[in-house]
């Protein structure tokens, strides 16, 4: 509806052998932003990483003009049965709150929650590892899980999926989520 709310980027993107790089930079909003991204090849695994600055137009409430961002990760197939895919990554976001206890009264800044609506914080506190394993037992059953934690505070979840096809036009995924940590208060 407004130029405010539109995206302008570009991206270069080039490889040298098994390794790919990128660097990205525009406006997503009233916000600049720069950032590189990479991929290789590292013996039998896989190995990327993305690192983004931002120059924020609306930081909010005590909040840094300037913002970083990055991932770091792994991935590995792995020769056990059908194989098992693993991916491994740590996620850190300069837009997430320091502490996570802070984030209910986060939310009820106005920018804070504007940036959660437009996907600006994936995770909602600073810093996320990750794990996801993954194995197709058939063509029809596959099963998988994640594990996502934080750091700041021992919190987390896990989270084992079974997914059953029943053909090309219908799949049954079934979840479960097993969180722990303390509870949030208020």
């Amino acid at each position: 509806e407004a130029i405010d709310e539109s995206v302008f980027a570009g991206r270069l993107r080039g490889y040298a052998g098994p390794v790919d790089l990128e660097l990205v930079g525009g406006r997503r909003g009233r916000d600049v932003f720069a950032g590189a991204t990479s991929s290789a090849a590292v013996g039998d695994a896989e190995v990327h990483g993305e690192a983004m600055m931002f120059r924020v137009a609306d930081p909010g409430a005590g909040a840094s003009q300037t913002v970083a961002k990055a991932v770091a990760g792994v991935s590995r197939q792995f020769a056990v049965g059908s194989g098992i895919l693993v991916f491994a990554e740590y996620h850190y976001s300069g837009f997430g709150v320091k502490r996570p206890q802070d984030i209910l009264d986060q939310l009820a800044d106005s920018a804070f929650l504007a940036r959660v609506l437009r996907g600006d914080t994936q995770i909602l506190g600073r810093h996320a590892v990750a794990l996801n394993a993954s194995t197709e037992l058939s063509p029809e059953l596959a099963l998988g899980g994640q594990w996502l934690h934080s750091p700041a505070d021992g919190s987390g979840v896990v989270v084992p999926t079974a997914t059953v096809s029943f053909g090309d036009k219908a799949s049954l995924i079934l979840s479960v989520y097993a969180s722990y940590g303390r509870s949030p208060l208020g």
